[in-house]
């Protein structure tokens, strides 16, 4: 039997507090449902002692890729785990942030329905974060709303399940220094029609570390992110595909396909 796998993507910085907890802890779950994980840790520059952390992790874990990186950014690194994670074995791809602000036990939501979706979302419930994070991501689902016509209530969730072939094939839309690339990825799959689903998860209030991005330097992260969805969003419409008339076709067993096969038959 064909056991399951999955690549777990995991931008790391500054996080020498929690990160081998997090790591062993999503171990753990993983085993416990009986899946074979691939953790690719993308080490973007930490000042502490999380390199080492997850160094020393790999020998202990087989199945854990580390990358060292100058620090380059949040979007950068889980841009650059994804383009890793489409080339190994695993048929799907779960990204997970490395703050300890989820609930490992609920991956199953998302597993239990990865057969049915190629992009599927784990929407912060009752979010913890603080309150200029949250108004921003309310102003974000507006924007995104007005600018590409698709409605999603939590765009940029780091807790995100991935059909291996779907990200595959559209992961090359995203700009490899994107500060945004889930918010592309989940425009992407709305657009696109893939069964897209977002799924209520616990959301926990972050107890170690720093946040990357405060006062000044949030409002120079959102300017920057708001121009680069305006130009992704205009981009769509030279590629060399027609998002409108790709999203018809699928790289997984959606319902239309697997109706379409049947009526063939």
């Amino acid at each position: 039997m064909k056991k399951n796998k999955c690549s777990v993507v995991i931008p790391v910085y500054n996080e020498e507090e929690c990160i081998e907890g997090v790591i062993q802890s999503w171990n753990r779950q993983f085993k416990k449902i009986d899946i074979e994980p691939l953790f690719i840790c993308i080490n973007d520059g930490s000042k502490d002692r999380s390199g080492k952390i997850l160094d020393e992790l790999a020998k202990e874990i087989p199945s854990m890729i580390v990358v060292h990186q100058d620090n380059a950014g949040h979007g950068v690194s889980v841009r650059r785990g994804y383009a890793i994670a489409v080339e190994q074995e695993a048929d799907y791809v779960f990204q997970i942030d490395s703050d300890n602000q989820f609930a490992p036990a609920d991956f199953e939501k998302l597993w239990n329905q990865r057969e049915d979706s190629d992009l599927l979302l784990g929407r912060r419930h009752n979010r913890k974060d603080p309150v200029t994070r949250k108004i921003i991501s309310s102003f974000l689902a507006d924007y995104i709303f007005n600018l590409s016509g698709v409605e999603i209530l939590d765009c940029n969730t780091p807790f995100r399940l991935f059909n291996k072939n779907f990200l595959k094939e559209v992961l090359y839309t995203v700009p490899v220094d994107a500060f945004t690339p889930n918010i592309m990825l989940s425009i992407l799959g709305k657009k696109m029609g893939r069964n897209f689903d977002e799924i209520p998860v616990s959301h926990f209030a972050r107890n170690t570390g720093t946040n990357s991005l405060l006062s000044w330097g949030l409002v120079k992260a959102c300017i920057t992110a708001f121009k680069q969805l305006y130009t992704f969003n205009y981009s769509l419409r030279y590629q060399y595909f027609n998002i409108e008339n790709f999203s018809k076709q699928s790289y997984s067993k959606s319902t239309d396909e697997n109706v379409r096969i049947k009526s063939a038959a």
